[in-house]
């Protein structure tokens, strides 16, 4: 053990110096004893009955300050558990994540030779996708544990303390040799052990988790890569249905035959598009019922493009007056000058499911006294809202939104008016005022498991009325910096208000690829660890998949 030592205080000059040690880190393996109290070099026996004196005096300071060493023992050695366990659970990931790579690979080699297959045969099978691709487990970060640095600068300020002592004890009783260095080293043994102890593990952790961060970047390309291969194979299972089901059907292909199509539908009907654009004011004459609605659905992989004629068409779909039971599948409305879509007069049993909406001058979807249900859908990228809902509550429309995201339109992701309002596993980001508009707020208001962040207004916005506040319901989502705050709810009862934040998470949400409008959260994420917990939470918009 090598101590650094440096001069006493030297306030009068005509006091000799004497030297005291410090801690500084030194090569030693880290101990699990205790506190030497036994001093081998103590020379109490010989020492002058004045020193002697003075050091019983001064025992009870001593132990005060010593006696706290142990408890950084103790701390240290947990920590080291904890990264022992940490560490055997990385190695199972990382066997694991072995196996799954062989798994995947297998997989894919299978279905190569069934799409060769399909290529040559007439009768098409889809991939034999028995599973889907299984993402890789990223691997935990060591640390930071909870109190380490902490406990690690409180060592250091002890051993400080310690060694000041032993100063201020000498200076005060000179000529008098009260602690020689002998015995300030054998006192300083632990300090020194535990100090270097800490040190040790702190580089230890920092080195693991570099090294494990480096090997989630290689995972996390790797899930998304793969993501991209289970949504090709999901893609290519659903164009090879399309194409059984399709077999005994005329697939439209023209403009001017789904318009048609659409006018002449009846209860029961199916329209099947192929890919490409339509541009067509899309109406429909008739209605379907609960057990026989219409279905008009869309080539696999958003390839079928509904847009408003060229002559400036405000919408490209709308339903009025009444008509039910209408659903859409695999379909994108683009474009539309007032908006995309748009449901009024009492319209009811509209579904949509896997649609997009983007790129409107106006809104992306409009719905007024209607009821509705919409899944696993987008709504992006629209001049004005994303959502606007309104009309009155005469007919007492039900509006469900259920796995859709809404993102980065000019102006609230959703704004409503007296509408019964339903949201299940939204995503509604990055919109260019509020995420959440309430006005009016008449009926019944459920939103949960949503994910709500980086608006440019509020994350959730409520007409300051003190009317039906207990009808509003916001529970296990995720409010996470919205530019003016996540929570407006003026009028609303404190407790009630502090219910709702309460109810509802605050974390980073750490989007896989914004820019792309993969909203997913990122391996290793709050919302990412969440999902995978037994049982899973899932907050926020998830892409379909197999």
């Amino acid at each position: 053990m090598y101590m650094a030592r440096v001069p006493y205080l030297r306030s009068l000059k005509s006091i000799p110096r004497h030297r005291v040690f410090l801690v500084i880190p030194a090569v030693c393996a880290i101990l699990i004893s205790c506190i030497e109290r036994s001093n081998p070099f103590d020379p109490i026996n010989s020492a002058p009955q004045a020193v002697i004196e003075v050091r019983k005096r001064d025992k009870p300071a001593l132990v005060a300050i010593t006696d706290g060493e142990s408890v950084f023992t103790a701390f240290l050695m947990g920590v080291l558990a904890k990264f022992t366990v940490d560490s055997a659970a990385n190695a199972d990931r990382t066997r694991e994540n072995a196996r799954r790579l062989i798994d995947n690979k297998d997989l894919e080699t299978a279905n190569a030779a069934v799409e060769s297959s399909n290529r040559t045969q007439a009768s098409k099978d889809s991939l034999r996708l028995m599973a889907e691709y299984v993402p890789l487990d990223s691997l935990k970060t060591y640390g930071p544990y909870a109190g380490f640095a902490e406990h690690q600068a409180d060592l250091h300020n002890l051993a400080g303390t310690l060694t000041t002592h032993f100063t201020l004890v000498n200076y005060g009783n000179f000529p008098l040799v009260v602690y020689n260095p002998a015995f300030i080293d054998s006192v300083l043994v632990p300090f020194v052990r535990d100090s270097v102890g800490y040190a040790r593990a702190k580089t230890r952790f920092d080195s693991a988790s570099i090294a494990v961060k480096d090997s989630n970047l290689v995972i996390s390309a790797y899930n998304r890569d793969l993501e991209a291969k289970t949504r090709q194979v999901w893609n290519y299972n659903d164009s090879i249905l399309f194409v059984k089901r399709i077999q005994n059907v005329s697939v439209i292909v023209r403009s001017d035959s789904l318009q048609a199509g659409a006018f002449t539908a009846k209860a029961g009907d199916s329209l099947f598009l192929g890919p490409g654009t339509f541009n067509v004011d899309l109406r429909f004459a008739n209605t379907g019922t609960l057990e026989r609605p219409i279905v008009v659905s869309g080539f696999p992989g958003h390839s079928t493009i509904i847009r408003p004629l060229l002559s400036g068409s405000k919408n490209s779909l709308v339903l009025d007056g009444g008509q039910q039971h209408i659903r859409f599948v695999n379909l994108v409305f683009r474009g539309g000058v007032e908006g995309n879509v748009k449901l009024v007069g009492g319209a009811s049993g509209i579904k949509f499911r896997n649609c997009i909406f983007d790129s409107s001058s106006g809104a992306g979807f409009e719905a007024y006294d209607s009821q509705f249900e919409m899944v696993s859908c987008e709504i992006k990228a629209n001049g004005d809202v994303g959502v606007k809902l309104g009309g009155g509550i005469s007919q007492g429309g039900r509006m469900k939104f259920e796995n859709v995201l809404i993102a980065r339109n000019g102006k609230a992701g959703l704004h409503s008016t007296s509408q019964q309002l339903e949201m299940l596993n939204c995503t509604i980001v990055d919109n260019g005022e509020s995420g959440i508009k309430i006005i009016s707020p008449l009926q019944e208001v459920r939103i949960s498991t949503t994910l709500i962040a980086g608006n440019h207004g509020f994350g959730i916005e409520r007409e300051a009325t003190p009317i039906n506040q207990d009808q509003f319901f916001v529970v296990l989502g995720n409010l996470f910096g919205n530019l003016a705050g996540n929570w407006f709810l003026p009028q609303m009862d404190s407790s009630l208000t502090a219910k709702l934040v309460s109810d509802n998470l605050s974390v980073d949400p750490k989007f896989t690829d914004a820019l792309a409008f993969d909203y997913s959260p990122v391996a290793g994420s709050k919302l990412d660890s969440l999902e995978k917990q037994a049982p899973p939470l899932v907050i926020g918009y998830r892409r379909p998949g197999p």
